[in-house]
């Protein structure tokens, strides 16, 4: 466990001290201080939907989202801050929990990938439509596949735990 909270910690420092963009060859990218690069797709994804989760509510309460953005979401915090800061760090778990899903090799079971596909399927392919679900990946610089990893995100990390903790497991 210590070991895992040292490499989640370890990457966390790393992708936060330097989230910045450049842009190659029209992909975008988010490069860690170690000079790695990754596709800004899934952090435009974490925070695409933190904004429209928040505005929904915002506005259906009869606020003003822009003055809402500026407004404090917290004693020190606004809520564009929030937004950010909320984002970047639904991001780095995502980039550790992908990157240590692949380290250690294990696969996701049929169960888990019907579930990924059915909820894409189900939630997102119903309620935007195939074009509207081709618009919002072009718009979020993702692929179908790319997306259906951010969707896998929940049981990759079950799977990690398992793998050290469940039954069997280096660390039973």
């Amino acid at each position: 466990m210590k070991k895992i909270k040292i490499i989640a910690v370890a990457l966390l420092c790393t992708l936060s001290v330097s989230l910045c963009t450049a842009c190659t060859g029209g992909t975008s990218y988010i490069i860690s201080a170690n000079g790695e690069k990754q596709k800004i797709g899934p952090y435009l994804f974490y925070i695409q939907w933190l904004r429209d989760y928040h505005e929904d509510i915002i506005t259906s309460s009869g606020y003003t989202w822009t003055k809402a953005l500026d407004g404090y979401y917290t004693e020190k915090q606004t809520l564009r801050d929030y937004l950010i800061s909320n984002a970047k760090s639904q991001y780095v778990s995502y980039f550790v929990v992908t990157q240590k899903f692949e380290e250690l090799g294990l696969t996701l079971s049929e169960k888990d990938q019907e579930t990924i596909r059915s909820t894409y399927e189900d939630q997102w392919i119903k309620e935007y439509g195939k074009d509207g679900m081709k618009r919002i990946l072009k718009t979020l610089k993702l692929t179908e596949e790319e997306f259906k990893q951010i969707l896998s995100v929940q049981s990759k990390s079950i799977a990690i735990i398992e793998h050290y903790y469940g039954a069997g497991g280096e660390l039973e």
